[in-house]
């Protein structure tokens, strides 16, 4: 047995133990060869000793487990705590026993089967930092150990596992070892291999996987006449095939469950198979990982599907990626050596990594800040240990505030007169009476909402959906519950325009409750404004609908019950910081088209709740983009083709100083139809009308500015114009774009820009990417790639990101609040 490796008698004791329930009994004699074959394994396995035939002493039948594990850790490896439930260990406050693990931030103790002591790990991040075997009485360390050893508990576990090798030669030897072994104490002289005829593509030694080398192994089979297939894991690329594959007429298989990155040939039924990642050389990361790493959490599948589009973006080649234990690296593509296939990474200098595809999970995508702001890490220089450290104190500052809003919100709860006069049979009439079918995600979300507001305990939950997808509808069944319930509902909105149009459809759809609403907005007069606040206080009021005016401080109501909160991230940081006092003492439900990342990891920290309605209304068609340099002809030809239709068209003109001439300009162009203008300057009682008489249709169009960003809903409004395009941000844009669309009418965007030019061509391309219905998600993390995480997350984090990339500070952020969550 080599030196580094586990002393033989402690080896024995693991081997020896009868695991399961009896896991103290031990056995006096095991055949010596079983040692020799068990060290062997451990010198050229992967940290894990499978499997191992155990002998019960003296003459009774033979133990055998082909499913006996055990997890070699050393000084300096990397090891993950989750390893222990893997391995059928419980999370205990204290370690008692054998098969018991407790965390202590960086520090772990756990009792190991076989073993007479606990030991501790103490941490660097995820690296092993000391081993130490403690007393059991007092628990100080007795000693210093260079390797330790976690064996898994036989009880409850499966039958015989299938291996699968696309070559037994590697493990031919092994092999032998263990049937001779098996033959000598057990007596069972059977083999269980069989040889399918799988076998890897046969790419000579080191060479890198190319489209050249593709060719020249695919080229030899195709004249020995084998299929060939391609495996298109990104269910986009078939069509793309580069010419050379493409004459060779590959199938294409679109789409597969799990990870599928090496191609292989069977030789059985005359098939090769080769994947897009070794044609492309990109990698969707979220294949590696799967929702393994959040198994024994409470996360849902849709929630685990927004957390890999916000974390596990797909690398291309020449991309900056994080390696979570070496920092920052460049992604140069995939390579063979051997047996195995790596990612191929890049460092400061001349430093180069590969990494396995089986620990790909270690990477994610930089992002964090604008192009070339990321910067290659030295290896092995500690330099990454240090930015690591100053992120993750930056990631726990953050941590305890949002665990500390978690905390006070616990405590608190809704009275239990709410619980008493929720009634389930009005909530459930008024939720028929919509006049559209529900899609699934609507009736989903509604179950999950009235399941918080039926818990007892208060709502923080994010409802996320895009534009026109049905939003507004769910988060009314949730007023009616409280309002119905004799409770007070506020509704929050970032614009004056956008609360006019909640007023609207809120009187529309409440018609026939008897509930009274009210509007808090600049469109108020000062009495009119006194009148409300009145009423507010004394309980007259049922449903308000404002902006920020209703955090105010002259603001008092009778019985606040719920907030419900649209476009949270349009608020400023003095509104924020009283939303989140209010949110102490009332249910609160957030809406939101494109989450802005550090909302949507708030849910994801187990800090709110998340639903989604990601199914858009039946009927409705993706908004069709076109973008091109400035021209009035062009802008002209766009117009008249919406007006022939009798439609309406928004052009959008974010410049008041001349937003007039524009005006002018486009009546003279069409002067049939009239145009009007809307911006934020205009008094109330002008802009009031203005949007009215456009509601109404009797202005077919409308030269405005921003201040149309956010919710209005003009279904006859199908054309959408935006001059100098290139001067907005991608979200801006994408709530721009949303404002079209919205009924079974094809509708038109049409972006003009002056010029583009770095981050502006970025959020043009990135927005003509996301044509189909429900992109915002795609959108808001394509906006933190081109702005910086720092524009969005806020300054206080800005430097931590850009420093260790979004993915890695969101996951120190994760295991912070979980850390401290648990204390």
């Amino acid at each position: 047995m080599k030196e580094d490796k586990i002393a033989s008698k402690e080896l024995i004791d693991i081997i020896s133990t009868q695991l399961g329930k009896d896991s103290n009994k031990v056995i006096s004699k095991v055949p010596d060869h079983l040692y020799y074959f068990v060290s062997e394994l451990l010198s050229v396995s992967l940290n894990s000793i499978t499997p191992i035939v155990i002998i019960r002493n003296g003459s009774s039948d033979a133990n055998i487990s082909s499913d006996l594990e055990a997890l070699v850790l050393h000084i300096g490896d990397d090891f993950d705590p989750k390893a222990f439930l893997k391995y059928q260990y419980e999370r205990v406050s204290k370690v008692l026993q054998p098969g018991e693990f407790s965390l202590y931030g960086d520090v772990i103790v756990f009792w190991s089967y076989g073993s007479s002591q606990p030991h501790r790990l103490s941490l660097w991040g995820t690296e092993i930092e000391s081993i130490q075997v403690l007393d059991v009485e007092t628990r100080k360390s007795l000693k210093e150990l260079k390797s330790t050893i976690i064996v898994r508990s036989i009880s409850g576990l499966p039958g015989v596992k299938e291996v699968l090798f696309d070559s037994t030669a590697e493990i031919k030897p092994d092999l032998q070892i263990f049937q001779v072994n098996n033959q000598a104490y057990v007596g069972d002289s059977s083999s269980d291999t069989v040889d399918f005829g799988l076998r890897s593509l046969p790419f000579r030694n080191d060479e890198n996987i190319n489209l050249t080398s593709i060719v020249r192994i695919l080229s030899h089979y195709h004249k020995q006449d084998y299929k060939l297939f391609f495996i298109d894991s990104h269910r986009r690329k078939g069509a793309d095939l580069p010419k050379e594959l493409f004459d060779l007429k590959l199938e294409v298989i679109n789409g597969t469950d799990g990870l599928v990155s090496k191609g292989f040939v069977s030789t059985k039924t005359k098939q090769v198979y080769v994947t897009s990642y070794e044609v492309f050389g990109d990698l969707d990361l979220a294949d590696m990982d799967l929702t393994k790493s959040y198994e024994d959490s409470s996360i849902n599948q849709k929630f685990e599907v927004i957390k890999r589009d916000e974390v596990f973006k797909k690398v291309q080649q020449g991309d900056l990626v994080v390696h979570e234990d070496h920092g920052v690296g460049k992604y140069t593509g995939l390579v063979e050596r051997g047996s195995e296939t790596y990612m191929f990474l890049k460092y400061a200098g001349k430093d180069v990594l590969l990494v396995p595809l089986k620990q790909a999970k270690k990477v994610t995508k930089y992002i964090g800040g604008h192009v070339g702001v990321g910067r290659l890490t030295p290896l092995n220089s500690g330099a990454w240990r240090r930015i690591k450290k100053k992120a993750n104190e930056d990631a726990e500052k953050l941590a305890k505030q949002l665990v500390q809003l978690y905390s006070m919100r616990q405590i608190s709860q809704p009275t239990q007169s709410m619980l008493e006069r929720l009634d389930k049979a009005k909530i459930d009439k008024f939720i028929s009476s919509f006049q559209f079918e529900d899609t699934e995600d609507q009736v989903l979300a509604t179950e999950e909402i009235m399941g918080d507001l039926f818990s007892g305990k208060l709502m923080d939950r994010l409802l996320i959906g895009d534009v026109a997808f049905g939003k507004t509808e769910v988060a009314m069944r949730a007023m009616f519950a409280v309002a119905n319930a004799g409770f007070q509902v506020a509704l929050l909105a970032p614009t004056t325009i956008l609360v006019e149009q909640h007023l609207a459809v809120l009187r529309d759809r409440f018609k026939e409750s008897g509930l009274k609403i009210r509007s808090l907005s600049r469109f108020l007069s000062h009495a009119e404004s006194l009148e409300v606040i009145k009423e507010l206080h004394n309980g007259k009021v049922d449903i308000v609908v404002g902006t920020h005016s209703l955090l105010s401080d002259k603001i008092h109501f009778n019985n606040l019950g719920l907030i419900i909160i649209d476009e949270e991230q349009k608020f400023g940081v003095e509104q924020k910081e009283k939303l989140k006092k209010a949110r102490i003492d009332a249910h609160v439900l957030s809406m939101t088209a494109t989450p802005i990342p550090r909302t949507l990891n708030m849910s994801l920290s187990g800090i709110r709740d998340i639903s989604v309605i990601r199914t858009p209304p039946e009927g409705r068609k993706p908004i069709i983009n076109k973008f091109e340099k400035l021209n009035w002809d062009e802008v002209s030809s766009a117009i008249k083709k919406e007006l022939s239709r009798n439609g309406q068209v928004y052009f959008l003109h974010n410049r008041v100083r001349d937003i007039e001439e524009v005006g002018v300009k486009l009546a003279q162009l069409f002067p049939d139809n009239k145009v009007d203008i809307a911006h934020g300057q205009l008094s109330p009682e002008k802009l009031s009308k203005v949007m009215n008489e456009f509601g109404s249709g009797k202005v077919q169009i409308l030269v405005c500015t921003t201040i149309i960003e956010n919710g209005l809903d003009m279904p006859n409004v199908n054309t959408l114009v935006v001059e100098n395009a290139e001067r907005f941000g991608l979200s801006q844009l994408y709530q721009i774009r949303g404002r079209v669309g919205r009924s079974s009418k094809q509708a038109y965007a049409y972006f003009f820009y002056q010029s583009s030019k770095g981050n502006s061509q970025a959020r043009l391309d990135a927005l003509a990417e996301a044509e189909e219905l429900g992109s915002g998600f795609i959108l808001s993390n394509r906006d933190l790639e081109i702005r910086g995480a720092g524009n969005v997350l806020g300054k206080e984090q800005s430097g931590a990101i850009a420093s260790v990339g979004y993915g890695m500070f969101i996951g120190l952020l994760n295991e912070n609040v979980r850390r401290l969550k648990e204390k």
